[in-house]
Parts: structure tokens; sequence; C-alpha cells
């Protein structure tokens, strides 16, 4: 997992966006894949910066295909699709029933899918097998992009975005990761299957990122007492109370403390103290 805490290192990673994208020719391949999932990171960041936590998925999902629409990249939001599956004998299961799936946003012309998410947790296994589930589902995508907008304050943390990229492995990954002994590939065999009972289950390549810039909740949520008012000593009830500065001066004037008074063990306020207004 990659974390990143400041958005301009992200952004740094991807360079301009329309140089990038002019740099991708589909089918995309993993590494086109791996910077795309950085650039839509630095923008699901800024969005959380900009509309801040908490809010409803489909908030965060309007403002995502605004940004991709203003970087000229081709999208379609919900998609209703059917299922299709292979049965004991190998032959296709159409299911109706409207139990349909529906993606939350597509990159047409990248052939990926974006899923979006506004939880209080790190993204949750069964939220990566939706989109993989998508992914087997449709011949004309082939990885996708889970987005998790993750509103939680803790005591050293903050709200995050995490984007988890998914990667089909098939028959034709070899071909559109190798190019020109551009890459030398690990022992991984990718052309073998997982194949349990006679059943072959598909791999995928898959990394997560979160960018963390999001500041923390003590520094946007002050006490007002703490920042506005200060300690003032009163002669009459021998204690200390929180006032704010104007009633303070008129009451330190009023019932000035000296060193034989009995409240002598208090502190008074400087000058300085009363310098500002309220």
């Amino acid at each position: 997992m990659l974390i990143f805490d400041v958005v301009d290192h992200t952004i740094s990673q991807v360079g301009n966006t329309n140089t990038l994208m002019d740099q991708i020719s589909t089918p995309v391949n993993y590494r086109a894949a791996r910077l795309i999932l950085h650039q839509i990171t630095a923008i699901c960041d800024g969005i959380l910066l900009r509309a801040g936590p908490y809010h409803k998925e489909g908030l965060y999902q309007t403002l995502l295909i605004h940004e991709l629409t203003k970087l000229g990249i081709v999208t379609t939001r919900e998609r209703v699709f059917n299922m299709v599956f292979n049965d004991s004998e190998g032959k296709p299961v159409f299911v109706g029933d409207n139990q349909s799936l529906r993606t939350d946003i597509e990159l047409i012309e990248l052939e990926g899918i974006i899923e979006l998410k506004s939880s209080g947790n790190s993204t949750k296994d069964d939220n990566i097998w939706q989109l993989r589930n998508y992914l087997q589902q449709r011949t004309d995508c082939h990885w996708g992009i889970v987005v998790n907008f993750i509103s939680k304050f803790g005591t050293r943390t903050s709200p995050e975005v995490q984007c988890d990229l998914l990667f089909q492995i098939n028959e034709n990954t070899n071909k559109h990761e190798i190019r020109r002994d551009e890459m030398v590939m690990s022992t991984c065999d990718l052309e073998v299957p997982i194949v349990v009972d006679g059943i072959e289950i598909p791999k995928v390549w898959h990394e997560s990122l979160i960018q963390r810039s999001y500041p923390l909740k003590e520094t946007i949520f002050l006490d007002y007492d703490e920042t506005i008012f200060e300690e003032v000593p009163i002669e009459k009830e021998v204690s200390t109370r929180r006032v704010g500065k104007k009633f303070a001066k008129s009451m330190a004037e009023k019932y000035p403390i000296s060193s034989s008074s009995p409240a002598s063990g208090f502190m008074p306020l400087s000058s300085s103290c009363f310098s500002t207004g309220t």
C-alpha cells in the first residue's frame, strides 16, 4: 500500500494531466492504469479538501464526474447491465429477475470502471470484490478503481482518500504488458490460471493508494475560551473566572489587586492582555 501525505507530491508523480492522457493508448496496460490511479487519487483528494468530509457518495460522484469532464475524459454515470454465469456444463446462464448490476462511473474510452464509496473506515473486502465481480461480467472493461472517501477523525488521523486499483489478468496480459523488451516479467505464471475442481478462477493485479492531506480535527474545531478568554482573578470572589477581555479589563480596574491583597496569590493581568478588543 502506498501512502502520500502531500497533494503536490502525488501530482508530481503524474505530471500534466493532458500529456498523461495523450500518452495512454487502449487497451490500457497496467502501467497506464497505475498512472491513472495516481491522477484519480489526486483529483479526489482535491474534492475532499474543497467539499469536506461526511458527504453522501452521490455528491462526490457528481464532483468527480465534473472534474473528469473538465479534463476531456468521457464518462458514463450509473450504467446498468445484466449478469451471465456458466452452469455445471459450461453453458451460459443469463440472470434476470431485476438482478442487474450498476457501475458508478465508467471511463468509456479508457475501458475502466470507477466505484465510489463514502464511509468511516478503510475500504472493505466486499467493496473490492464488488468491482472484481463487475469486471468479470464485462468484456469491454478490464480494469477499475474503488475510490473511498473516508470521513473519520482520530487522535492522529483525519479524513483521507483510499483508491484501490484492480486489473484483470488474462490471455492478453503478456501481449499488452511486454512491449519491445521494456519490462522483464517475474516468474508469476501469468498464463497459468487457478483451477479448482476443473473451474478456472481469474487472477487480478491489485494495489492501494492513500492520500492524506486533510487537517486534524483539533486544528479546525477550536475552543473559544482557550483562544479568546483569559484567566482573570476577581478579589471579591477570591477565585479565578474565565471572562472576556473587555469585561476582564473593567473588573481589573474596579478591583485592583495589590501585593497585600488576600488574593495576592493570583497573577495580575499585564496591560498587554487588554491591547485588543473583544
